[in-house]
Formats: C-alpha cells, structure tokens, sequence
C-alpha cells in the first residue's frame, strides 16, 4: 500500500480484488465490496488521496486519524485482526475540502481554525437576523435538533472563494400538520434563463449577477417551529432553554417556500411583478427602464436596460436582505457565462470536469458520440448491479442530467440511461460510460446565444416509431428556436403506445407546439405585445417525416379516420394554434 502523489483534496480511493470503490474521506466514512475503511471520530480533515490493494478476506480496518501527522495503522496485536496493515494515511490541514456539502463532527471543525470561524460568522449573522427566541422548554411540543455542515466556497476557475459553515435544521424529525404544511417552491425554468439572456444580448442590456447570503434566513414562519440550540454554541446562562424559530432555517421542509413568499413581496413593493408563465421571473417594464429578475432560491440574475437604474435597485434590496453584487454576470449554477462580440457562450466545462473526476474518468478513452446509432438498450441485458454500484450509477445519471441544461447534445442519451434508474445493468453502466467518455472529448462545448435580428420562433419536432425493446412505446423530441437560438428542447419517451409512425410523430408535434405555446406566452410578456395567441407571427413548426405533414389535415378532416380516430383528443387541440404555421420536412436539422 502507498500514499498518492496527487494534490490534497481529492477523495480517499480503495481497489480491491473484486471491486472499486470511492468516497471521501471523512468520520465513518465506510468503503463497501471487498474491504471496509472506518475512520476513527478522533479528528476529521480531509485525506490526501490514498490507493490501498484490498485482500479478499480483509475484513474491517480500523485508521485513526490525526491532523498533520502520518500516523501507521494499529497492528493486529492491537486490534486483535488475522493480518497486519502497514498504511500510512497523511492529513493536513490546508488541505482542500469536498466541493459538495459535508458533515464533519462538531469538535473536529471547531478545531481548524477556518471552520471554527466560519461557525462563528455564520452563528453571528443568525444572532443580528433575529431567527429565533429563546425560551424555556415547551412540554408537548415537537423539538427538532440541527447540527453543521461545511463547504468551501469555489471560482469559477477552481480557486476557493471562502469557507462557508451553515447550521442545518432536522427538518426530517418535523410533523405534517403539526409545525409543517405546505413545502412547495418554483425556481426559475431553464427555456426561461436560455430565453431571457438571448433577449439581453439581441437588445444589448446589462447583466448582473446577485446573490443574498443567507436567503432562507429572511423567510418568516407561520408555523410555530422549536429547536434546540446550535451544537456547540449553547447559551451557558440558559443551557435548558429551546429556540423558538421565528425565521426559517435551512434544513426546514417550508424554508425555500418562506423564502421565496418573502422575496415576492420585496419585489413587489419596488414595483415588480411575477410573470404568469413563470413565477421565479419578475419583471418590471417602464417607459424608461425595462428590468428582470430571474431567481433560482437564492441566486439571482439581474437584467437591466439601465445599468444606473440596476443599481439604484441593488442598493435598495441591501436594506432589506444581505445582497452581494457579483458583478457582470459568469458564473451561474455551474454555468459558465462568457460574452464576447459574437454574443454570449454558456458553458459548463467546470461541471463537466468535476463530474468526469467524481467517476474516475478524467483520462479516460474519448468517444466521439454520447451513444452508438445502432443501440438499443434493454432492461434485462447484462447482470444487475450490485447496490453500491447501482447507488453510483444513479449518482452520475443525476449529474448528467444537470448538464443537460446547455448541452442538448447528449439530452436524448442521458434519457435513456435515466430509464433503468431503478434496476440498472452493466450494459446500462457500459452506456453510461459511454456518454462520460463523449463529454470528456467535449467539456467545452456549449450554447452560444447570438443577437436575433427578429423574435422569430421557430420549432422541431421529430420521432421514432415503437423503438424501445421493452414496451415498444416511441421516443419523441423537438427544439425551439427564439431568432438563431436554441432555447428549448426536449427528448423523451412517449407516455402511450403508437398504433403507427403517423400518431407518434403526432405526438411529437403536439408535444413541439404545447412548449410553443408556453413560449408564445412569456415572449409577449417580455417583449410587451400582449398581442392574442392566435395573432403571433413568425411561429414556425417543422416537422421530420412525411406522414406528420398530414396533421393539418388529420384534425381538421375526417380522411384516414380508421387510423387516427383514436389518437388522444388532447393532442389534436394544441394544433389549432399551430396549423398556419406548419411547414414540410426540414432537412437542416439533425434529429439526435
């Protein structure tokens, strides 16, 4: 066994005989298959990576762990174990945390300096916000606990920005009805993002980007909600006493809702309004200045035909909520934005990156397309997965699903893996690996959003005809186009069985000029026409295949009534709006 060369930071990695695994090192952190690794509690950094060659027959592993030391593993006179280890699992202190949110014991973070004052700060900032009261136990009332965890804050570049502590609520101990009710909060829409900047760059406006520290602290509860105080910051003078919330914390099932209510009307006392297409859009539209605001939770990005006006705004929200100015929009929920003379690039080669290391793939083989043309997965080919690989397998699909929001080039593969989430293969995690090697060869690819010279739209719709081997229903996709941009797209399996390759591409259609509709509508939002759907010029619906130029005449006439009677009525009705605006097969769209 040997200690990597690697950089600190990275993850605590085993290879055993059978299997291979990866996860961070961390308390009781576990490596399940041949062998198992447990961290001791005595001390929690992060690990310098470690490979270590795993027998069979190992057992259990006991590693107790010290800051800045190199510390051998116990021998088995010790452990009373059938072997003996000689490992050597080097910690240190600067060395760079998990990316994602991570859970370290209390009295091991309050002993690293950074993290301690990160609880402090965070702790402070709790105190000043007023969240909750204290006050003596309650009896027959619901207590919840909360505890902390930490994340370094990174640039888009990979360099950390800050360490960031938050003290998290136990929602999952909360009671329906009893200190909860409704939870459900809307975030902004992807086609929304996509569809608004491409509005920005045609007509040339400013792009801001804010963030509000600490935004589920300002939503305000309606429920009564008692929790006990924060591990390792209780009052010495009142030990006993219960927080009374009166603010919403993170971990609460109805924090996001509170939040976004209370954000709502700040908005709306500065005079914006939320859009009825999208709630998590909130425009204000004057003659002097037009502004929007897309928030998704506490991110938010700011478009601005005014950039004195933009900051007139900024200021007034810092009396109300601890807003940070980013500046000129770059780095959005893992989207990397870059604007230049040809318009603006969204990218998201650092997620990409990040992903591609999460599975061990950073040098991997590349490939040139996400799948084969002549694939056609089943759910029963190849052995099932045993759990851990299944739990990772379901990881990775999930982070590919996230990369889907600029890359529509690998929409249609990632849904399909998505469909055998629930019992995957190993020909599913062969294709699953398949896509990783394309988006390692392709990391930064990404949508470029192009001034329109008009606000044309136009859409493709294209499909197969019973293609799944399992239950023979078809896959339908089309995209959308706002002027030269591709703001919308879709790839999925269709709900239902086609009786022929006319009703699936029907479907396809139907499917195609619904997000045509709900795109019509937030364009005359945006663009203050408010002119009647069935006025809307320049919406365009192209189809692939001959039979799906028939559909004008399907639903309007009863010729080929045998064939189509009994195509779902719902479907026909989204082509009313659609009918003038059909036009024959397109070739110069590639279908994926």
């Amino acid at each position: 066994m040997h200690a990597g060369s690697r950089p600190p930071g990275r993850c605590f990695a085993a290879r055993g005989s059978s299997a291979r695994h990866s996860c961070l090192a961390r308390p009781n952190a576990t490596l399940a298959g041949a062998g198992r690794l447990c961290l001791g509690p005595a001390w929690a950094v992060p690990a310098w990576p470690v490979t270590a060659t795993l027998p069979a027959a190992a057992g259990v592993w006991l590693l107790v762990a010290r800051a800045g030391l190199a510390t051998p593993c116990i021998s088995r006179a010790r452990l009373g174990l059938d072997f003996v280890v000689s490992l050597w699992l080097v910690l240190s202190r600067a060395a760079s945390p998990c990316d994602s949110w991570t859970s370290y014991s209390q009295s091991a973070a309050l002993g690293i300096p950074h993290w301690r004052t990160a609880m402090e700060q965070e702790f402070q900032a709790l105190l000043k916000n007023d969240t909750w009261r204290l006050v003596p136990p309650v009896s027959g009332v619901n207590v919840i606990d909360s505890k902390w965890v930490f994340k370094v804050k990174k640039h888009a570049d990979g360099s950390i920005e800050r360490y960031k502590a938050r003290l998290v609520a136990k929602g999952f101990k909360q009671r329906y009805g009893l200190d909860y009710e409704d939870t459900f909060s809307l975030v902004v829409k992807p086609t929304t993002i996509r569809l608004l900047l491409s509005l920005a760059v045609t007509r040339g406006w400013f792009l801001r980007q804010l963030d509000v520290q600490n935004a589920f602290l300002h939503g305000i509860l309606e429920e009564e909600v008692y929790m006990r105080q924060p591990p390792g910051f209780v009052d010495p003078t009142r030990p006993h006493h219960l927080c009374r919330l009166v603010k919403a914390l993170y971990g609460l099932k109805q924090a996001p809702r509170a939040w976004h209510a209370r954000l709502g009307s700040v908005l709306r006392a500065h005079g914006f309004v939320p859009s009825t297409a999208d709630t998590s859009l909130f425009l204000l539209q004057r003659p002097e200045v037009t502004m929007y605001l897309l928030v998704y939770v506490d991110d938010i990005i700011l478009i601005s035909s005014s950039d004195a006006v933009a900051d007139r705004l900024v200021s007034a929200l810092s009396g109300d909520f601890a807003v940070k100015d980013l500046g000129a929009l770059h780095y959005f929920l893992g989207l990397e934005v870059s604007r230049s003379s040809a318009g603006l690039t969204l990218t998201q080669q650092k997620y990409s990156l990040d992903l591609l290391r999460r599975a061990g793939m950073l040098k991997c083989k590349h490939a040139t397309t996400p799948m084969s043309a002549t694939d056609r997965m089943s759910a029963l080919d190849g052995d099932i997965l045993s759990p851990d690989d299944a739990t990772e397998y379901r990881s990775l699909v999930g982070g590919l699903q996230y990369l889907t929001i600029t890359r529509p080039d690998v929409s249609y593969a990632v849904n399909r893996v998505c469909q055998y989430l629930h019992a995957p293969r190993t020909s599913h995690w062969s294709a699953v690996k398949r896509i990783l090697r394309y988006v390692s060869l392709t990391a930064s690819y990404g949508l470029l959003l192009q001034p329109a010279p008009s606000s044309a739209l136009s859409a493709f719709s294209d499909a197969d005809w019973a293609g799944n081997p399992n239950d023979r229903r078809s896959t339908g996709g089309y995209a959308v186009f706002f002027g030269p941009n591709l703001i919308a797209w879709n790839a999925r399996k269709q709900a239902t069985i086609s009786r022929s390759s006319t009703e699936a591409e029907y479907k396809a259609v139907a499917n195609a000029t619904a997000e045509l509709i709900w795109v019509i509508y937030r364009c005359t939002a945006l663009l203050r026409s408010w002119i009647p759907l069935q006025r809307v010029e320049h919406r365009d619906l192209f189809t692939e295949g001959g039979s799906t130029w028939l559909a004008p005449l399907l639903h309007t006439s009863c010729e080929r009534h045998a064939r189509t009677s009994l195509i779902h009525l719902p479907l026909r009705l989204p082509l009313r709006y659609a009918c003038p605006a059909f036009k024959p097969p397109y070739r110069g769209i590639v279908f994926v």
